[in-house]
């Protein structure tokens, strides 16, 4: 292509830097020259600078002169020392040029340190933003249209341009980093069926792995047994991932961080003191408390931070379009057990990265969330890595965030989630029996057809007792299922599996004595649960319970002997029965008492 290098006249500068800077920028200029008869001696397109090519005072004279700048900005170049110093030399010689950013794969919003982040140009690399900017500029200057100018023809011819290069840039800087350098990684994969790219060497692994994160948008994941390499306050500056998170995070790329660890807990009856595994995870923990949680909160950024009782967690990052990935089947000392280096890409439901996010995904549903108020006090039988976890708690706690106005000990933008063993063991069980099968069932009749007929009173006698108590018994049933479904979220087949259930009952009656809870016991309602963390439900209405009151007719005979008083209470007692009361003296604290009425002195 010719390009105009007569610097005397130039009224348009454009700029760019890289490959695909390079490419944008020469599409532009064609257009361009395609519509406008001074576009040829009036635009200079922009080298890099060479050795042999354009020299630096020719670059510096078409700078001076241009009257606008065209500033090409691609994400893999987008800080370019080259594109801001030209930036800077429009801007700096005369305050009143126009500097127009042409933002290609990425948004003005998401750069935050670069100079042109402060034009506020929002044109994109679409066909109908490079047209209103060619119009625009060559009506501004008084261009001429070519004679020889066909709209059709160049709508036609450019808008499949445009097209092409957006295409060529799904291709995105990662897979261009294999394929170009195929021999360095080792061995390349055409995707197969499990969306495998790459096979490739440790350096390549964290070199590219920071790329994937730098491009992430919307949700990432990171899990790993201490994530040390990765977050970790002791992670070598060209591994760590931390600086790239809080920038995306700053730019709003990344708007839900998930991360998983090791909980140390699994160790509990091991380690009496702090040693390297502990060492390493507390150091990740550090890391994310002092340089991430500010910056989440500040930016909403949602951080969900899982502790899992795994010794055998993959190392993962997962980003909308990429998976790295290291298989840990032992996490020990010396590493012995990690596999290889890999690299996925999302490529469809079957995919490795489709099963290995939705295995991810599980583990998170299945956890409980940590409260910030009850799970950070410390007591004397805390164990050494319990105090730890909970110091760790309270320094977040205590350091001001924004908290949850509608869930108490939580915070609104930071949460901590624990996953039990045994919520695990209960999901894998669940699910082994069968999307139909249940625990909790209930065979209702002609009356009571389900278990919420039992809670009307007119199916239980419609006493006023009943009337008075079922309403408490609902209300012990909601906050005894508010408990299951914290300690017990997993679903199977969509469906809840935990859940919590009371069958009212009678005052006195199914039967009498069926459960015992702790502290107390519920006569008259039947308690069941079923959650993946094994609870206790503790009564803590002590000596509470309820009285059935009696008054005899007026006209009863009071005459009567003793004998014939206890025929009649059990003759009471017979009838009450068969209404459907069951009275019982053997056992329990049930009594009978007799009473007199002082002022009408009836019993």
């Amino acid at each position: 292509m010719e390009i105009n290098m007569n610097l005397n006249q130039h009224e348009i500068f454009i700029s760019w830097s890289g490959t695909d800077g390079e490419r944008i920028a020469q599409l532009i200029y064609e257009w361009m020259r395609h519509t406008y008869d001074e576009a040829s001696r009036k635009v200079f397109l922009s080298p890099e600078i060479k050795i042999g090519k354009v020299s630096m005072d020719e670059i510096i004279n078409a700078l001076n002169s241009c009257n606008k700048g065209i500033f090409i900005i691609t994400r893999e170049r987008a800080e370019s020392p080259w594109i801001n110093f030209e930036a800077g030399a429009i801007f700096k010689g005369d305050k009143e040029k126009d500097i127009i950013p042409v933002y290609v794969d990425i948004s003005h919003e998401e750069i935050t340190n670069a100079p042109v982040s402060l034009f506020k140009s929002r044109i994109s690399f679409t066909y109908n933003d490079i047209y209103s900017l060619i119009c625009t500029v060559g009506s501004d200057l008084k261009w001429n249209f070519k004679t020889s100018y066909n709209y059709a023809e160049t709508t036609v011819y450019f808008k499949k341009e445009i097209d092409k290069i957006n295409e060529d840039l799904k291709q995105d800087s990662i897979m261009k980093k294999v394929y170009q350098n195929c021999e360095q990684y080792a061995k390349c994969y055409s995707y197969r069926d499990t969306g495998c790219v790459a096979h490739l060497d440790e350096n390549s692994f964290f070199d590219i792995r920071k790329s994937a994160v730098k491009e992430a948008i919307g949700e990432l994941i990171i899990a790993g047994p201490s994530l040390t390499e990765a977050i970790g306050s002791s992670a070598r500056n060209n591994r760590s991932l931390r600086s790239i998170i809080q920038e995306s995070i700053k730019s709003k790329r990344i708007t839900s961080l998930h991360v998983m660890i090791t909980d140390l807990a699994i160790f509990e009856n091991y380690f009496s003191e702090s040693n390297e595994a502990t060492t390493r995870v507390m150091s990740s923990l550090n890391a994310i408390r002092t340089d991430l949680l500010s910056v989440c909160n500040e930016y909403k950024c949602d951080i969900n931070i899982y502790f899992l009782p795994l010794h055998d967690m993959d190392h993962v990052v997962l980003t909308n379009e990429y998976m790295l990935y290291r298989a840990t089947k032992l996490w020990t000392h010396n590493a012995e057990y990690k596999g290889e280096f890999l690299l996925y890409r999302n490529i469809g439901e079957q995919s490795e990265y489709a099963i290995q996010y939705s295995y991810l995904k599980t583990l998170m549903r299945l956890c409980t969330r940590i409260n910030f108020d009850i799970d950070t006090e410390e007591n004397d039988s805390d164990t050494f890595i319990t105090k730890e976890n909970k110091q760790w708690r309270r320094s977040i706690k205590n350091n001001g965030y924004e908290i949850c106005e509608k869930r108490l000990g939580e915070l609104k933008y930071i949460h901590l989630y624990k996953l039990y063993d045994s919520q695990l063991k209960h999901y894998i069980a669940c699910d082994w029996k069968g999307p139909n099968y249940s625990e909790l069932c209930f065979t209702g009749g002609k009356f009571i057809k389900n278990q919420e007929d039992l809670f009307k009173s007119e199916n239980l006698l419609n006493d006023s007792t009943q009337k008075y108590l079922l309403p408490y018994v609902k209300e012990t049933e909601t906050l005894l299922k508010g408990v299951v479904e914290k300690y017990g979220t997993a679903e199977i087949y969509g469906e809840r599996i935990s859940d919590a259930k009371i069958y009212p009952s009678l005052e006195l009656g199914f039967p009498n004595n069926a459960v015992r809870l702790a502290g107390g016991f519920a006569t008259g309602m039947l308690v069941t649960w079923k959650c993946g963390t094994p609870i206790v439900p503790v009564d803590a209405t002590v000596n509470v319970c309820s009285s059935s009151v009696f008054e005899l007719p007026d006209d009863y005979n009071m005459d009567q002997t003793d004998e014939e008083f206890v025929d009649e209470i059990q003759n009471l007692i017979r009838k009450a029965n068969e209404a459907g009361y069951a009275f019982n003296f053997a056992s329990g604290n049930h009594f009978l008492m007799i009473a007199e009425d002082e002022e009408e002195k009836n019993i």
